[in-house]
C-alpha cells in the first residue's frame, strides 16, 4: 500500500510528500525579499499548476486541490501553521 500523503516543513519552504516522493510545496520566495505571498506548486510535471495565496493554509489547501487530495485537509487539519 501506498504511504499516505503528508506535510513537511523545511527551510522556507513545507512540502507535501508521499513516501520519498514530494508532490508539490509551498514556499516564501528569495531569502530576504518576503512581500508577504505564499507561493505554491505542484512538482510532477513543468506544465503543472502554481499560484500565489495569502496564508499558508490556503496555499496548503490549493495545492491538495490541485492534486485531488482534499482528505488530507481534514485529516491534518490542526497541523496547519
Amino acid at each position: 500500500m501506498a504511504a499516505a500523503p503528508h506535510w513537511e516543513h523545511g527551510y522556507r519552504c513545507h512540502g507535501l510528500w508521499r513516501g520519498n516522493d514530494r508532490l508539490g510545496c509551498v514556499s516564501l520566495g528569495p531569502p530576504g525579499l518576503w512581500d508577504g505571498v505564499y507561493r505554491w506548486m505542484i512538482d510532477a510535471r513543468p506544465a503543472d499548476p502554481s499560484g500565489q495565496a495569502a496564508t499558508l493554509r490556503a496555499a496548503k489547501r490549493a495545492v491538495e486541490r490541485a492534486l485531488g487530495l482534499a482528505a488530507i485537509a481534514r485529516e491534518e487539519r490542526g497541523s496547519y501553521r
